[in-house]
């Protein structure tokens, strides 16, 4: 196989696909591994882009992105620039991703670097000639700064502003405070800058804690599970960019198993259009996307793979941590994604074909929370009203899809239990 990208656009008679480059060009439009940064192809969060772009629009107002991991943050932070020049007088964007070794001064310094100019300079002799010298902001920082010496470099700037700080939760908590600080200075003295924090994080007191003080100049943003229309968005843009198609079946089944993460909207649309390639097929049915699950579960993170080694592990035969994993998996959430244990028995009822009470497995939950474990679960609430959710969200659709292909449930009991 060779990797030229396939002409856009219907095949037909005339226009055949070149197979080759078709298997290939179908992981440039379907991305697991990295956010999206072609606007093209980003689909849905009508709501939240609009809330986002109000913000900018608004002198004085700012805005803090937060949610799950895996929900698609960095993908609208990526488009961002693109919805905007759009919308609006064209504006300069800077978008960074924090660590855990950044301080306040670092975070800013990176995110002025981003923001460039070209100026000519007439170069020395008698006939002398021009030439383009780049600068960016991060030029103009003292060796030390604060929030007031980086709003007074943004207050210079002729244009408007965007500073975009991905992964914010990642920062040390101990810098967070500059940033409330300068958020606050941007919007006391009308500063056509705007800051826009992304981070995991289910309230926005994890992200600030202290962010009372700018309460009124921020604008805050929750980025929850896509929903289904959002995740058939996907499927359908990626299938039209690539010149296929999903039949209905086929579709509905991948927005399902997607759990609402864009991610496996991805995983799954990747291998089950290259399925369909490979029978030389544009049409995309249910036996590729059976397909795809096995490759999604071969080909997922090793990190995931490693963790549910370690989650299901056990000395005893009758264990069972594989089992009540799946039925975790396929238990009632919450908005937040919590469930109870009661919401665990009938789901592992189904999977075993025979009645399973709490206390049979109340043991198994326990366990799954503990670091030899990963830990899988995180758990709160007091002894009897304690709630569960999978620490990392992408694990979840991972251990539905793994049962899926082992036959520990099949898919008229999937949706069956999806739609009790």
């Amino acid at each position: 196989m060779t990797d030229e990208q396939p002409p856009a656009g219907e095949h037909n008679e005339s226009n055949p696909p070149d197979w080759n480059s078709l298997y290939y060009a179908a992981s440039s439009v379907f991305t697991p591994a990295s956010p999206i940064v072609d606007v093209e192809l980003f689909s849905g969060r009508i709501s939240q882009v609009s809330k986002v772009i109000d913000a900018i629009n608004q002198s004085g107002q700012h805005a803090v992105l937060y949610g799950e991991r895996g929900v698609g943050k960095t993908s609208l932070a990526n488009v961002l620039a693109a919805f905007l020049n759009n919308s609006s007088a064209k504006v300069a964007v800077s978008k960074i991703n924090c660590d855990a070794a950044d301080t306040f001064q670092s975070a800013c310094k990176k995110s002025l670097q981003e923001l460039r100019w070209v100026a000519q300079r007439q170069t020395a002799g008698f006939v002398g000639t021009a030439e383009d010298l780049q600068h960016n902001l991060s030029e103009q920082l003292p060796e030390q700064c604060g929030p007031n010496e980086v709003r007074l470099i943004l207050a210079g700037v002729s244009v408007a502003t965007i500073l975009v700080f991905d992964e914010f939760d990642r920062l040390p908590p101990k810098h967070v405070r500059a940033f409330t600080d300068l958020i606050k200075g941007l919007s006391d003295y009308s500063v056509r800058s705007t800051i826009v924090i992304v981070g995991v994080a289910d309230t926005i007191d994890q992200l600030i804690r202290d962010h009372a003080s700018i309460e009124r100049a921020i604008v805050q943003v929750l980025l929850p599970r896509m929903e289904t229309k959002e995740i058939r968005e996907i499927l359908t843009k990626g299938a039209d960019r690539l010149g296929v198609q999903f039949d209905r079946p086929a579709r509905e089944h991948i927005a399902h198993l997607a759990h609402g993460l864009p991610h496996y909207a991805h995983l799954v649309g990747l291998h089950s259009v290259r399925s369909g390639i490979q029978r030389r097929s544009l049409m995309i049915q249910m036996q590729d996307v059976e397909s795809g699950i096995r490759a999604s579960v071969d080909n997922a993170q090793q990190s995931i793979k490693a963790l549910y080694h370690a989650a299901i592990s056990s000395s005893h035969r009758a264990a069972l941590f594989q089992q009540v994993l799946l039925a975790c998996a396929l238990a009632k959430k919450d908005p937040l994604s919590y469930f109870q244990a009661a919401d665990v028995a009938g789901p592992l009822s189904r999977i075993m074909n025979k009645a399973y009470a709490i206390p049979a497995f109340a043991r198994h939950l326990k366990k799954l929370c503990d670091n030899d474990r990963g830990p899988v679960l995180e758990r709160i609430g007091p002894e009897r009203r304690q709630r569960y959710r999978f620490c990392n969200p992408l694990f979840e659709p991972f251990i539905i899809m793994n049962g899926l292909s082992l036959k520990l449930i099949d898919e008229t009991s999937l949706a069956e239990l999806k739609s009790a």
